[in-house]
């Protein structure tokens, strides 16, 4: 039979089909659709005859569909119904499984669409193959011609990704052809994909070479030089653009076929066995005799240096097509230096220092050794064997110092134990052996290059060990390398011995460059030696000033002073903008903020600072905890703005940071608007979270109490202005207001926002609601704020917080979502109130929750701490042997691992012991506070000062109290301020003016500061001291603490109290006087209670009515509004005896109407006695 072609082009606006057909027959016609249907078709021509079917059958495995007309058309008539095809495999088309209706196959059409999305496309030239016969038909019909025809006997061409599935093995000598035809030309970006195919075509060329009868078959040329130098080529093109790609500061944009990014582990396993096979195969008739030369694995020596950038296993692959050159008979020593240079820099990078070694003293033939400290010498051989100069092997010299200080900072960076990377605290790790590598290095800079004539030692050289001792921070040994280099520089130029005749110490200029004295600077920068920053200063001031530094032949090193032995002095280089920069972030790093300031202030002058200058500065103010830091770090920032081009975010945010760290929100806001302006917001340049995070993070900081509610609700202000602004919230920025809220104890506003966020979840208009959906964290908030509030019914408030989580509640059935942050909140809220009964229920609650499984362990642990707090407040005279209950639970269940999987060791924490010594002194059990304090191994101040308190308390006697307190206080050594307090206190009970002052001259001795409150306590010792000149020395003592501090109302009562007990009422009254005209000191009810006693005790005939003329005094100062000067029972109860006393009466001899009288005339409501 005959068969029939058909050409079908369509497009989505109008199709156009042309039909051509044999002379003899109308047939079916089959056409191969190569698109995805039903949007642009672009089929390909196919024929059908008798024989073609299973072709065809084939050709359908990788199209989308086979479409058939039901009769033969005419050239010229219109196109009949087409109809899809379904073959399962049968090798005859019959015509009654040709559906007659197109429609009914929609279903199956689209199923064959998504499983021709889901593959991906293997290359460009799969594509460009497939739909080469359409594009020709195409360009036939717009000139007006016939499309080329097929002959019915001809094959379609396979496509490359067709070609590249079949099995290894299967291949034709055509689709060989086609492959490496295919390699000819490499696209950029498309050298790796081209790799594969020359792998797969030397894999099936060494599939042919192992045929039993390959010998006898007839084999042409395939692969040519061309083939393979044209892949390696365009590998080495493709790794020199990305480099190029990742220096860039800005990325370069993917264009549309940009390639893989980076080269992985299978590209180098692959390249390995490309070469592998091209040595087996260079003698195959199959192969040109050029396909493989020394000049491949050369090749593939560059590739694969240049990609250990980004893949590991490249430094391996080098060093194993080198050895395969050297098994072709290039001995080592005939390598090209810059074949060595590139595979020790690929080594340097991953700080492979030994097999850099190695490869060198193979090249070489030198035993690359060194002299240690002590002046033996493992060096065996210093004679060359290279047949090439030694001036050529300076930087394969460079690369090894590289590799020995890279393989130091990767030692330093890696744990002993884990051998994980740590980028943070390095130094703790591992120093030893990396300082033992640094070592290696300088002695082959200073013992073995140095004998190697004609070895050059350049600057870059030199700065090779110079980094490493940068990056561990080594300054001083640093320095040392420095002066060595500059000795050994200057050697060759005058012997020790025309120095030693000399009569003044040479001056030279320095053969280094800048480069070199700005690593030692940042050596120095990145040490916490205080020691470095002083030679930091040293060697910046001789750059800067053009002083000498004296250098000493005998050590090598710094000459502190001008001595003998100081035989030559070294002018260093002019410094550099990275010279000032170093010592910059050399002065912020080691906290001398004021000589930083300086220095960058004189910047300005010939200078202009970059953000990298301003940046350090800014991270040690924040982190100064100097008052002024935030006003000073604003300054900088405006100063900031005449030096830089442009703004700078680096800049901004670390303002913004500095502001967080001291709570200063008004300033993070206004920082915060500068940073991005209004118009930025339109042009894609507005604020992000982080920045956002930062200002509410500094509201949320607030120090002071009173200005902590106007700060919750400026960064509410702040967070709706951003709900126009950023794309979505976190939850997280809700939480920080509530936080705000929690700390300023406002709760209604924390649960008006709590409310707002339960309603934007909920509305169904709003669409983004998981961004502002509140969390377990939302909720704690919410109960911290009812906690610092004042409101009486903050207890049941809470208790609705968590019933509305799901705590189990009778007659309710809600999810449970409560975790132990919503749990401790509420236990901190008990603790607070001293509700301790309640406290310990709750924790006997979720243990029950944990053992039934509905309450999920993890996390954070129970806050165990806040329950003995709340057993501390409440006052229960059983709260000791409770709290003492609860720890033992704690240590059983820590010594049995009662903890649940996933919670962390409950064993009590030092603050529970010392909580619970607390509760012990303020129940004066003095016994079991000593018994607990020998138990804990390592007791803190707080709980040698907890057990003093407990003494104090336990009602012995003085001797007893002073002699025990001093013991504990000396059994930790040197005391500190805390310590020192308690016993204050224990001289304050029992009235021992001169021994809290002794305590006091005791702390000067031993170096610790004694501030306002331990002299507060110490005259409060002379107000019930016994002694005669009590009065006289507690007068002197507030003198000088008048002199020392700022006084506050204690520092003052104390003084009022020693007059009120010795009954003084005059310099009471005068003293309180001076209270009152005080700007920053507001007296309290207790300040005129002390003042009204010295009266009482005074027994003075007008006492009665100083008396009342003191009450009235506090009665109006109340009804101006200070509410802590309110009389209360005491103060009448005062008052009340200066009358009876002006009358020489006893209190208790009055009568009922004279009290009643008295009380009408006092106008008191109950009786105070």
């Amino acid at each position: 039979m005959a068969g029939v072609i058909k050409i079908l082009i369509m497009s989505e606006s109008s199709p156009v089909i042309v039909w051509l057909r044999r002379k003899q027959t109308s047939l079916p016609l089959i056409l191969i659709c190569t698109l995805p249907l039903p949007s642009v078709f672009v089929p390909v021509v196919a024929f059908c005859n008798s024989g073609s079917l299973e072709w065809a059958h084939r050709i359908y495995k990788r199209t989308t569909t086979i479409i058939v007309p039901e009769k033969g058309i005419d050239a010229g008539q219109k196109s009949s119904p087409l109809s899809l095809v379904h073959m399962s495999g049968s090798n005859k088309l019959d015509s009654a499984s040709i559906e007659p209706n197109i429609l009914s196959s929609i279903n199956e059409l689209e199923s064959l669409h998504r499983e021709r999305q889901s593959e991906t496309l293997q290359d460009h030239h799969s594509n460009k193959e497939q739909s080469l016969h359409s594009h020709q038909d195409d360009a036939a019909i717009k000139r007006g011609k016939q499309p080329l025809v097929q002959q019915p006997n001809d094959k379609t061409k396979p496509t490359l990704s067709f070609i590249l599935r079949e099995p290894v093995g299967e291949l034709s000598e055509s689709n060989l052809k086609s492959l490496c035809n295919s390699i000819r030309h490499t696209r950029k970006g498309q050298s790796l994909q081209n790799l594969g195919v020359l792998h797969r075509i030397l894999l099936e060329l060494d599939r042919w070479d192992r045929l039993p009868d390959s010998t006898s078959i007839t084999r042409t040329i395939l692969l040519k030089p061309i083939h393979v130098f044209s892949v390696l080529t365009a590998i080495s093109h493709d790794l020199r653009a990305l480099k190029h790609k990742h220096n860039r500061v800005k990325r370069i944009h993917a264009k549309k076929n940009p390639g893989r990014e980076k080269i992985t582990a299978d590209d180098m396993k692959r390249l390995v066995e490309v070469v592998n096979l091209l040595r087996q195969q260079r003698h195959s008739r199959s192969l040109d005799s050029g396909c493989y030369t020394d000049d491949v694995p050369s090749f593939a020596v560059m590739i694969a240096s240049d990609a250990s950038r980004w893949e590991p296993t490249a430094a391996s692959a080098a060093i194993n097509f080198l050895n395969i050159l050297a098994e072709e008979g290039r001995e080592a020593c005939d390598w090209e230096p810059i074949l060595i240079g590139a595979v020790i820099d690929a080594l340097a990078r991953y700080g492979r220092a030994e097999d850099a070694q190695g490869l060198l003293e193979r090249a070489l033939g030198v035993k690359i050794a060194y002299t240690d400290e002590s002046g033996s010498s493992d060096r065996s051989d210093v004679s060359v064997s290279s047949s090439m100069s030694l001036r050529h092997f300076g930087p394969c010299y460079d690369a090894l110092l590289r590799a020995w200080s890279n393989r130091a900072t990767i030692m330093a960076n890696v744990s002993p134990g884990d051998q994980t990377r740590k980028q943070k605290n390095f130094k703790a790790c591992n120093v030893t052996s990396a300082e033992s590598s640094l070592g290696h290095a300088r002695q082959i800079l200073l013992n073995h290059m140095p004998l190697q004539s004609e070895l050059p030692i350049t600057n870059r050289t030199c700065a090779a060990v110079l980094q490493g001792y940068s990056a561990l921070g080594l300054g001083s040994e640093a320095e040392k390398l420095l002066m060595e280099l500059e000795a050994l520089h200057l050697s060759p130029v005058y012997s020790t011995s025309s120095l030693l005749k000399s009569s003044s110490v040479p001056r030279f200029l320095s053969s280094l460059d800048a480069a070199c004295y700005n690593t030692v600077l940042h050596a120095c920068s990145q040490s916490k030696d205080s020691g470095d920053l002083r030679r930091a200063e040293k060697i910046f001031r001789s750059m800067t000033q053009g002083t000498p530094l004296k250098l000493s032949l005998k050590d090598s090193n710094v000459g502190e002073n001008e001595s003998s032995t100081s035989l030559l002095s070294v002018i260093p280089p002019q410094p550099d903008f990275i010279t000032y920069s170093s010592m910059l972030n050399c002065l912020c790093r080691h906290n001398s903020i004021s000589a930083a300031e300086d220095l960058l202030d004189d910047m300005h002058s010939f200078l202009k600072p970059n953000a990298a200058c301003y940046a350090p500065l800014f991270l040690a103010l924040e982190k100064s905890g100097e008052a002024d830091a935030p006003d000073r770090v604003l300054s900088w920032l405006e100063r900031s703005e005449g030096s830089l081009r442009k703004p700078s975010r680096l800049l901004f945010m670390s303002a913004l940071r500095c502001m967080m760290r001291h709570g200063r929100g008004e300033e993070a806001e206004m920082i915060f608007y500068k940073a991005y302006p209004g118009e930025t917001y339109h042009r894609g340049r507005g604020p992000d979270e982080y920045s956002c995070t930062l200002v509410l993070r500094a509201w949320e900081r607030t120090k002071p109490n009173t200005e902590r509610r106007s700060a919750a609700k400026r960064a509410e202000n702040f967070l709706e202005k951003m709900e126009g602004i950023l794309p979505a919230l976190d939850v997280s920025m809700f939480n920080i207001v509530l936080n705000c809220y929690a700390r300023a104890g406002d709760a209604d506003k924390a649960e008006q926002l709590l409310a707002s966020l339960e309603h934007r979840t909920s509305s169904p208009l709003n669409h983004d609601s998981t961004h502002v959906q509140p969390d377990n964290k939302s909720y704690s908030m919410v109960i911290k704020a009812l906690a610092n509030s004042d409101a009486k019914n903050a207890v049941d408030r809470a208790w609705n917080v968590l019933y509305k989580l799901g705590y189990p509640q009778e007659g309710q059935s809600v999810p449970f979502r409560l975790t132990v942050y919503n749990f401790n909140s509420m236990l901190r809220l008990f603790a607070k109130r001293g509700m301790s009964t309640e406290a310990e229920a709750l924790l006997n609650k979720i243990d029950e929750l944990i053992v039934e499984g509905t309450m999920k362990t993890g996390g954070p642990d129970i806050f165990y701490e806040a329950v003995l707090e709340a057993l501390g407040r409440c006052g229960d005279v059983d709260a000791p042997s409770r709290a003492e209950a609860l720890v033992t639970r704690l240590e059983v269940m820590s010594e049995m691992g009662g903890a649940p999987e996933g919670a962390k060791d409950r064993r009590p924490s030092a603050l529970a012991y010392n909580i619970l010594l607390n509760i012990y002194a303020n129940a004066g059990q003095a016994g079991k506070a000593e018994r607990l304090l020998e138990r804990l191994s390592d007791p803190d101040s707080v709980s040698l000062g907890s057990t003093i308190k407990a003494i104090k308390n336990s009602g012995k006697s003085q001797a007893v109290a002073l002699t025990r307190a001093e013991s504990l206080a000396n059994s930790q050594g040197t005391g500190n301020e805390i310590i020192y307090l308690h016993r204050l206190s224990l001289c304050q009970k029992f009235g021992m003016g001169n021994e809290a002052e002794r305590l006091i001259q005791q702390m000067k001795d031993q170096n610790l500061n004694p501030n306002l409150i331990h002299y507060t306590v110490a005259i409060n010792s002379w107000a019930k001291s016994t002694d005669s000149d009590a009065t006289d020395r507690a007068e002197k003592l507030f003198e000088r603490m008048t002199d020392e501090f700022d006084l506050d109302r204690p520092a003052y009562h104390g003084l009022l109290l020693n007059y009120s007990t010795r009954g003084n009422p005059k310099k009471a009254r005068r003293l309180l006087q001076r209270i009152l005209d005080l700007p920053h000191i507001t007296p309290n009810r207790n300040s005129f209670t002390m003042v009204i006693d010295a009266y009482a005790r005074s027994k003075s005939t007008d006492a009665g009515e100083k008396a009342e003329e003191i009450l009235d005094q506090m009665r109006e100062l109340h009804a101006k509004g200070n509410q802590d000067v309110e009389p209360d029972s005491v103060t009448y109860a005062s008052v009340i005896r200066c009358k009876r006393t002006s009358q020489n009466k006893n209190i208790h001899d009055m009568t009922s109407f004279e009290r009643l009288q008295l009380m009408r005339e006092l106008q008191i409501e109950s009786w105070p006695f």
